[in-house]
């Protein structure tokens, strides 16, 4: 019995996985060439300030990721008793710690990741044309290393943040998602409605 259910936990996972890599992948390609093609054409100020908000996103899911993960599911059950905002959507990210961590931090984390590294070589490209008598290859190797640095730094910072603050940032996601749930009817993680045994629908027990 014990082998059955860790060979079904083992292909959960595989499937799983493979999901999430066609996700990012089929969401990789299209936006790291649309990104690149526009941070291309883009003033040089605004590329980087937009290459900075790609930072700042692939380091705030990771946070969110982790936060929810290691999140406590009990101190939501008195919020949600009381029917207050964004409870119930806490409880469910963290019953589905495993895919929000998976498309938090895997699916986000790696697609923005990429897109950093397509729009710093845009952004190299735009450098090179501005001063033609610079080291390409070191402006190259430091520009890129910076972004590296920027991505790490503020992961390992976050991680921190996330395990201390795990309610809050938790909290403040189920808010996020039950406004979402209430201004545009979208359920995120919702569990669909259980339905009864057949013997039970026939003989009229509740």
């Amino acid at each position: 019995m014990g082998n059955n259910k860790d060979g079904d936990h083992q292909r959960r996972n595989l499937i799983r996985g493979l999901q999430f890599g066609l996700i990012g992948f089929a969401l990789g390609v299209p936006i790291t060439l649309a990104s690149e093609s526009v941070m291309r054409h883009m003033n040089l100020v605004l590329a980087f300030a937009v290459l900075l908000l790609i930072v700042l996103l692939n380091i705030g899911f990771d946070i969110i990721g982790i936060a929810v993960a290691v999140a406590k599911e009990k101190p939501f059950h008195a919020l949600a008793a009381k029917r207050m905002p964004g409870a119930i959507q806490a409880i469910r990210l963290i019953r589905n710690a495993e895919k929000v961590v998976a498309f938090s931090n895997d699916v986000v984390g790696d697609i923005s990741g990429t897109i950093s590294g397509a729009a710093g070589a845009a952004i190299l490209v735009r450098l090179a044309v501005i001063g033609p008598s610079l080291s390409e290859t070191l402006i190259s190797v430091a520009f890129l290393s910076l972004i590296a640095a920027l991505i790490v730094g503020g992961k390992a910072a976050g991680k921190g943040v996330a395990i201390d603050d795990s309610f809050a940032i938790t909290y403040a996601v189920g808010r996020f998602l039950y406004w979402l749930e209430e201004r545009l009817g979208w359920a995120i993680l919702a569990e669909p409605p259980r339905t009864r045994p057949a013997a039970d629908r026939k003989n009229g027990r509740n």
